[in-house]
């Protein structure tokens, strides 16, 4: 089941849940490492792309068992590279409000007929968009909610570079 089911199933309040969220958190970081390690970045870290085997014989109580397990799924988006001189994307990857500040600008600056495009300046992202991902994945795991959504696209960018 993906971890955006789990939570949206599980009916036990924030204090009660605190310590589970912090294990899953820690389970998807120590999961991320291994991509990071492998030269993999993600680039869409969300609750909908977490799978959790909850360990668990009842698991809509929102109870984990012991040893629960979680992978990363959708792979799709990621990129795969040989070394860190060609970790660099240049390519706008990942779920919009959930997107680095470096990813979203990536959309502006590979928009060549904006007013703003200067072809010297060097953009792109690295695996630091996951870890951005990963606060933005900790709020949504806490609040069930995006941190950055807004379907005001103007607002949405303001409020993520700013």
């Amino acid at each position: 089941m993906s971890l955006k089911k789990w939570r949206s199933i599980q009916k036990n309040n924030l204090s009660e849940m605190a310590e589970t969220y912090l294990r899953i958190f820690r389970e998807v970081n120590s999961a991320l490492v291994n991509l990071h390690l492998n030269n993999v970045t993600h680039y869409d870290i969300k609750c909908d792309n977490i799978l959790i085997d909850p360990d668990s014989t009842s698991p809509e109580n929102g109870k984990l068992g012991p040893k629960f397990r979680i992978a990363i799924a959708d792979l799709g988006t990621c990129k795969i590279f040989v070394d860190e001189e060609e970790e660099a994307d240049v390519i706008s990857r990942g779920t919009m409000c959930i997107k680095s500040p470096e990813m979203v600008n990536l959309d502006i600056a590979n928009n060549d007929e904006g007013a703003h495009f200067d072809r010297r300046r060097k953009v792109g992202t690295t695996r630091a968009s996951d870890i951005w991902s990963m606060g933005c994945l900790l709020y949504e795991l806490l609040t069930n909610k995006f941190l950055f959504n807004d379907s005001d696209w103007l607002k949405f960018y303001s409020r993520l570079t700013n």
